[in-house]
């Protein structure tokens, strides 16, 4: 499996903050549902504004997130090799 680097994009060129996307998620989650599994790559990246090389002409990264809602703040525990 590849093994390359992850670099974070900066907001100016994705748009939108992880933090604001995180805020957009967890108002879209059900109500008494505080944590979301996320395994599709496109989605973790787009989440965390991360890119990375380990897959050919993709940016994304091998790697699966669990999202925490607790309350008002949030948290991603972001698993990758």
């Amino acid at each position: 499996m590849p093994n390359e680097k992850v670099w974070i994009l900066d907001d100016k060129f994705t748009g939108q903050s992880a933090q604001s996307k995180f805020a957009e998620i967890a108002g879209k989650l059900e109500e008494g549902c505080n944590m979301l599994f996320v395994s599709t790559l496109d989605d973790i990246a787009w989440m965390l504004n991360l890119r990375g090389n380990d897959i050919d002409f993709n940016p994304l990264f091998f790697s699966y997130a669990i999202f925490h809602r607790e309350g008002d703040t949030y948290k991603v525990n972001l698993f990758i090799n």
